[in-house]
């Protein structure tokens, strides 16, 4: 089953590929008129392992299939495995970039990911206990396989991301281009972004006469925690900041919801770091004027969409590193009664991806 995979076109796309003139730019978009990509489990089910205490290995490769003239390099850079839309797995490939001629089919190998049994039982129940009895050729796990999907953050040339979302067989067509590349390091992002217009969301949101001098909350003195608690009584408050943008990026599916806010927080809203004496918890609308924010703004932002939603979410602090100052705030959403998780942090590159802590807390 061919899927179609359509990607906007950020203004500036020549400046995300650098060096290329503006005739390489044009040349750019009638590559990815015409690529096309399959991912696939690498030697078939029978290559697939199983065991009891690491869980589910699969193997795989990629596909990438350029009908242009041109030699391009194509990498993946994270790897997702959803079953129903729940995310099970997360991977981030060391050694996943190819080159593809001109004209031809190049095959990315030596890409795995491992779902752990705990997360399998979660979300698939009676049918991964008769996986587990009756091993990997059983048509109960073939079934589990096909309904597995990848979800792959990929990048062309070293410069532009794209992403897709495909069953194992499926090939989807990449159709247009997609924004520049940047780097996120989980506690503030590493380039600055070029955000979209502000016209594209206006009407989503509240005049600017609504603005007024005493909605800028200055905790000079109060530690981690007080902020924290200081950005729930922000997202409750000012939850009408956001009404009419919550029903406009509310999506069909919980994930979807959070792709949805994700995509319009890190294509909106520029990451911007506040003084590292004073933490400034801004109230959404604010941020949304303004245009720019750090993570707590952001984090801020988001929980106000989510309150007007009704999805339950907590603030998450967290330290990288060894370090015992806590370092960040990005907000997740608890699923399975709290078992499993959802992130939503566009200060990284890419949604439902979580830097490794070495230390977190939940608010």
């Amino acid at each position: 089953m061919n899927k179609l995979l359509k990607i906007v076109i950020p203004v500036g796309v020549v400046a995300a590929v650098g060096v290329w003139a503006l005739s390489k730019v044009k040349s750019l978009q009638s590559f990815y008129n015409l690529l096309s990509i399959t991912p696939k489990l690498d030697g078939g089910l029978s290559k697939i392992k199983i065991d009891l205490l690491s869980g589910i290995t699969i193997p795989i490769a990629v596909d990438f299939a350029n009908r242009t003239a041109e030699q391009v390099t194509v990498g993946i850079q994270a790897i997702d495995i959803a079953y129903k839309n729940k995310i099970v797995a997360q991977s981030l490939p060391t050694s996943s970039e190819i080159t593809v001629k001109g004209n031809s089919i190049s095959t990315l190998k030596g890409l795995s990911i491992t779902i752990s049994i705990f997360n399998l039982v979660s979300v698939g129940g009676s049918i991964v206990n008769t996986i587990l009895a009756s091993g990997i050729n059983a048509a109960a796990f073939q079934q589990l396989i096909a309904d597995f999907e990848m979800r792959a953050t990929c990048i062309f040339n070293r410069a532009i991301i794209f992403s897709f979302a495909s069953k194992f067989g499926d090939t989807v067509e990449v159709k247009q281009e997609t924004q520049k590349a940047v780097s996120g390091l989980g506690l503030v992002a590493n380039t600055a972004r070029r955000i979209r217009p502000f016209a594209e969301y206006e009407m989503y949101i509240p005049p600017k006469t609504l603005l007024g001098h005493d909605d800028l909350i200055v905790n000079a003195d109060g530690d981690v925690e007080d902020t924290v608690q200081l950005m729930h009584e922000a997202a409750r408050k000012y939850k009408s900041d956001t009404t009419t943008l919550a029903a406009h990026l509310e999506g069909k599916t919980v994930p979807e919801t959070l792709q949805n806010i994700f995509d319009f927080v890190y294509n909106y809203i520029k990451y911007e770091e506040d003084s590292r004496t004073i933490e400034q918890v801004r109230r959404p609308l604010r941020t949304l004027w303004d245009r720019r924010g750090d993570c707590d703004c952001y984090s801020v932002l988001i929980g106000s969409i989510l309150e007007n939603l009704g999805i339950a979410y907590k603030f998450r602090i967290a330290a990288y590193n060894g370090r015992d100052n806590y370092q960040h705030v990005y907000v997740i959403v608890p699923t399975d009664n709290g078992a499993n998780y959802y992130v939503c942090d566009p200060v990284v590159d890419r949604c439902f991806y979580e830097k490794p802590t070495s230390k977190h807390k939940d608010f």
